[in-house]
């Protein structure tokens, strides 16, 4: 059984909620770290119009943390699939500096995990289900040891983010991550709610879409999967037409993530933070109403644990009726399922565990009074 250790915020300020979990950082201690090692630091740096990733607030405090034992810290994530100011090395760099991520505010340089035109990049041989051997961003390999700093939120594709999906989805190459998204199509469901748009024109990637008189005409061979369509249909009119099952993006995901910690085990911390839960990722260029109140932040050596435990609180509190859900308001009731149906995000955890990522049996320990608050 995994441990998980657990500060509320209960303060609504983020210098108190800073200095909660500073108290957790210290609480926890990264028993792994030696002077001159360096450490990456595993983060999002949020997508332009997107508010609610994880603070630089809250990384500077394991900045500090790191630099504190010796150690040489570096903010880190891989370059994106889809259309945006993340797709390559320059520009991800501008929007973390725009973000509070610089190095002149935080201390620890910026460095793109898959390099500036996304070829940096480590093949590791997993021989999964899955994959044989993925690809995944060099920067990994660089760092003798990671801190994962993950956001809990909603996700099309897999139920829900956490650390796992930061892992995988998040150190993935490029071609990685269309490899994740293999399974994932457009389709066209509501010709009535299409008013002809254009946007899933203009975020396609893969040039893979056209306006054929008043509608959208998808190429599904040029196609990367990449879901910016569905995603970004302000009427809702696309859905997604698996060529697989919803669970084969959870699994690759997962397959990536072992390939990432297979490397650097046991030399990796997790901390994931429950608040502003919104029902989608930090990839949005907007940021949804939270599913539920902030609850606080979680900190573990097991991904597997700190997510199933994430998961756990978030289903022991009550849905905000302001938000987008639409049922499933009640303590007890998932969360995620209750806004996807059809995702069950508890997957990913029964495959990461079958795989030997983690355990997803976990013990919660509030550090604030050394007790354990659940299971």
């Amino acid at each position: 059984m995994a441990e998980v250790y657990f500060r509320a915020f209960k303060a609504d300020n983020l210098n108190e909620r800073t200095k909660i979990f500073k108290e957790l950082i210290n609480s926890v201690d990264i028993n792994f770290l030696s002077k001159g090692q360096k450490v990456g630091v595993k983060v999002h740096f949020g997508e332009p119009g997107c508010t609610t990733f994880v603070k630089a607030d809250y990384v500077k405090e394991v900045i500090d943390y790191i630099k504190s034992k010796g150690a040489a810290p570096f903010l880190t994530d891989a370059n994106t699939l889809y259309k945006g100011r993340r797709k390559n090395g320059e520009d991800h760099r501008q929007v973390a500096e725009e973000h509070g991520f610089g190095e002149s505010r935080l201390g620890a340089p910026v460095v793109i995990a898959d390099g500036d035109d996304s070829t940096y990049v480590h093949e590791e041989v997993i021989n999964l289900k899955h994959f044989e051997k993925i690809k995944y961003g060099k920067a990994v390999e660089d760092a003798d040891a990671l801190a994962v700093v993950s956001h809990v939120k909603g996700h099309l594709l897999c139920g829900y983010g956490g650390a796992i999906k930061n892992l995988g989805m998040g150190f993935g190459s490029r071609a990685a991550k269309q490899m994740m998204h293999a399974d994932v199509k457009p389709n066209l469901s509501s010709k009535i709610s299409c008013t002809s748009c254009g946007t899933c024109v203009s975020v396609c990637p893969a040039d893979a879409v056209t306006m054929v008189g008043d509608y959208p005409e998808f190429d599904l061979d040029k196609c990367e999967g990449c879901a910016e369509c569905i995603t970004f249909c302000p009427e809702g009119a696309l859905s997604i037409q698996w060529s697989g099952s919803p669970t084969s993006v959870m699994e690759k995901t997962a397959e990536t993530a072992f390939a990432v910690v297979k490397r650097k085990k046991p030399k990796i911390i997790y901390y994931n933070f429950l608040i502003d839960v919104t029902p989608d990722c930090d990839c949005m260029t907007w940021s949804g109403t939270p599913l539920v109140p902030d609850i606080g932040v979680l900190a573990s050596y097991d991904p597997v644990a700190i997510d199933a435990a994430s998961l756990h609180l978030i289903k022991m509190t009550e849905g905000r009726r302001d938000s987008k859900l639409k049922r499933g308001f009640d303590v007890g009731v998932e969360k995620f399922m209750a806004l996807r149906p059809d995702i069950d995000g508890s997957h990913i955890l029964n495959y990461a565990e079958e795989i030997g990522l983690g355990s997803k049996t976990f013990t919660i320990i509030d550090t604030s009074i050394g007790k354990k608050i659940d299971s």
